[in-house]
């Protein structure tokens, strides 16, 4: 098998129906003939989805115990491991450029609006007096 990391395992999933084909199969093994009908294209077309999928690290294939000649396919956890641990990376990444962007603001926030205190005794007559001319 060709393990093409997270890269490959992406690309793998950008296509409708191989998306669609592990979301079945995430549901427990199925045949190709059983996917081809499920995503209704013809089996030539699955097969090649299924290779795709394969050479991606994310299914992986059997014969099946009662018939040697159908093939069943299951997910291969370690393929969704790499993909889930690139994004959980990219999430952790994208959470501290945040945090630290909230800082930023938090403290350019603070450093331009004082903390609203209370007016008190000429500065809170001229405001009152200003407000009941204006009508506001």
């Amino acid at each position: 098998m060709n393990d093409q990391g997270a890269t490959g395992r992406f690309a793998a999933l950008a296509d409708p129906v191989r998306l669609a084909t592990v979301e079945v199969l995430s549901r427990g093994s199925c045949s190709a003939g059983e996917l081809a009908r499920h995503a209704s294209v013809s089996p030539s077309v699955m097969s090649r989805h299924l290779r795709t999928l394969q050479a991606a690290g994310l299914v992986t294939d059997s014969r099946d115990p009662h018939d040697a000649r159908r093939r069943v396919f299951t997910l291969r956890d370690e393929g969704l491991v790499v993909a889930r641990a690139w994004m959980d990376q990219v999430q952790a990444q994208w959470n501290e450029q945040l945090a630290a962007f909230r800082a930023h603001v938090e403290a350019a926030d603070s450093a331009i609006l004082p903390a609203a205190r209370p007016l008190s005794g000429e500065a809170a007559r001229l405001w009152e007096h200003s407000h009941r001319r204006s009508g506001q």
